[in-house]
C-alpha cells in the first residue's frame, strides 16, 4: 500500500471518529440538572413530611406515656401536658395534691420524659381544646403559675389515676406542605390517645 492511500486510509477512519460535541455536553447536563432538581424536591417534601409525622408521633407517644405513668402510680398524682397554640413547644409535668409543701400541693416536670420537648422542622400547634371539669380546671391554675413559661392561654390535657382524662385533641401543621396537618385525640372516659385522619 502506497503512502497515499495510507494517509488517505487513517483520514477516513479519523472521520468516522466523532467525539462529544458542546450541545451534545450541553444536552446532557441540562437533562442531569432537571433529574437533581426534581430529586432534591422530592427529598425535601419527603423530610417535611416525616418532620410533621414524627411530630403527631412524639405527642401520642408522650401522652401515652403520661396515661400509663397515671395508671401506674398511687392515688391522687395526675399526670399532665401542656400545649400552646402558634408555639413549637409542648410540656410534660406531673401534679400532686397532697405534696409536704407550703402550699400544700406540687406541680413538677417530674414525668416519664421530664420537661419541654419542641417540634423540629418548623412544625407548629396550631390548635389544642381539652374540656377540664372543676378539679381540671384547679390543677390548671395550680400549675399555670408553679410551672416555668405558663401562660393563661396554655391548654392542658389531664390523665387522672382512675384511668380517664380531661377529653380533646391537639393538632400540628407543617405550613411549608401547605398547611398539613395531623391531629393527636384523646378520648376522655378511657384515657386513650389516637391520631385522627
Amino acid at each position: 500500500m502506497s503512502p497515499i492511500t495510507r494517509l488517505a486510509d487513517r483520514r477516513a477512519r479519523c472521520g468516522d471518529e466523532r467525539g462529544f460535541t458542546l450541545v451534545d455536553l450541553l444536552v446532557t447536563m441540562a437533562i442531569t440538572a432537571a433529574l437533581l432538581s426534581l430529586g432534591a424536591s422530592a427529598v425535601r417534601h419527603f423530610w417535611l413530611v416525616r418532620t410533621l409525622e414524627g411530630a403527631a408521633d412524639d405527642v401520642r407517644s408522650g401522652m401515652r406515656a403520661l396515661h400509663e405513668q397515671a395508671t401506674s402510680e398511687s392515688h391522687p398524682l395526675v399526670y399532665g401536658a401542656r400545649f400552646r397554640v402558634g408555639s413549637n413547644e409542648w410540656y410534660l409535668f406531673q401534679y400532686n395534691p397532697n405534696a409536704a409543701t407550703a402550699s400544700g400541693w406540687s406541680c413538677t416536670d417530674r414525668t416519664p420524659r421530664e420537661g419541654t420537648f419542641q417540634f423540629d422542622g418548623g412544625v407548629r400547634l396550631t390548635a389544642a381544646s381539652f374540656t377540664l371539669d372543676a378539679a381540671g380546671a384547679t390543677i390548671r391554675t395550680r400549675c399555670a403559675s408553679a410551672l416555668p413559661g405558663a401562660a393563661a392561654s396554655d391548654h392542658y390535657a389531664l390523665f387522672y389515676a382512675r384511668g380517664d382524662a380531661t377529653p380533646g385533641s391537639v393538632t400540628v401543621t407543617q405550613p411549608a406542605l401547605a398547611g398539613r396537618t395531623r391531629t393527636v385525640e384523646v378520648l376522655g372516659l378511657t384515657g386513650r390517645v389516637e391520631e385522627r385522619t
